[in-house]
């Protein structure tokens, strides 16, 4: 996340140019705005109707930007206090809460124990931008590589370096975009044995 309020803004859509707190202290980053911009072209109408699930939400800049650009709801998932603060109050100050749930717990349990709940039959987004030090995507790559979750249509992780294109199970690298040391890659599940 950067440093002080109102260092990002929303791109486009029906809270364009609106800004975002994010705390003060560096807790993280947030994702760059041109990174940001790139994605959803990417995904164009697509995120439309959707359920978007922000993982390592931070202050919700990407979760925020979905539902600016048409969708339906977005699960925020974030344990840092501060972060979980500055959130509530992007979501509050746009006028957006109602369309918006934050989950203060670890990623990897929302995942295993929530995600398939908020998703129900509708179809569901999950963006990923776990801190680049860890080796937080790779396990979420595992989890999503062995594990199905019929209502989702694309997991897309935010990361430094590489991660694996073999070998995945469930997914398929559907494409990948390099912005400097960041890559963003889309995964599509795909079934079993793809």
């Amino acid at each position: 996340m950067g440093r002080g309020s109102g260092a990002v803004r929303v791109l486009a859509g029906d809270l364009r140019g609106r800004r975002l707190a994010y705390p003060r202290d560096r807790i993280g980053r947030p994702t760059m705005n041109r990174t940001k911009e790139s994605v959803f072209n990417s995904l164009q109408r697509r995120v439309r109707g959707v359920v978007f699930v922000d993982l390592f939400a931070a202050a919700g800049g990407v979760g925020i930007e979905a539902l600016s650009r048409g969708a339906d709801e977005a699960h925020f998932v974030e344990t840092h206090p501060e972060a979980v603060r500055c959130l509530q109050e992007n979501l509050s100050g746009l006028r957006v809460a109602d369309r918006a749930v934050v989950h203060e717990q670890d990623a990897f349990t929302f995942v295993a124990e929530r995600l398939d709940e908020v998703a129900g039959d509708r179809r569901a987004i999950v963006w990923a931008d776990p801190p680049y030090e860890g080796d937080e995507a790779v396990r979420l790559l595992a989890h999503f590589a062995a594990t199905a979750h019929p209502a989702v249509d694309l997991v897309i992780i935010e990361h430094r370096g590489d991660l694996p294109a073999e070998g995945l199970g469930r997914l398929r690298v559907l494409r990948e975009k390099r912005f400097g040391e960041t890559t963003v890659t889309f995964y599509e599940p795909v079934g079993e044995d793809a």
